[in-house]
């Protein structure tokens, strides 16, 4: 399931979020996860976190991770 895209100088790039978290834990990864939030279109840099934030979890929920 394809679920993010980047859009880079007209190619655009899709991630499967969930397939990547699933093998990391697969593989056994017990590290950390960082979120870089560049993206602004939650009005505010805060508002863009807590967006941000909250579809990492969903997509971790989705992978069977929290």
């Amino acid at each position: 399931m394809m679920i993010g895209s980047v859009l880079q100088s007209s190619i655009i790039i899709s991630f499967d979020y969930v397939g990547q978290f699933r093998a990391l834990r697969k593989n056994g990864y017990a590290g950390v996860l960082s979120l870089e939030t560049h993206w602004r279109g939650g009005g505010s840099p805060e508002e863009s976190t807590r967006r941000s934030m909250a579809g990492m979890k969903t997509l971790l929920g989705r992978a069977g991770i929290l």
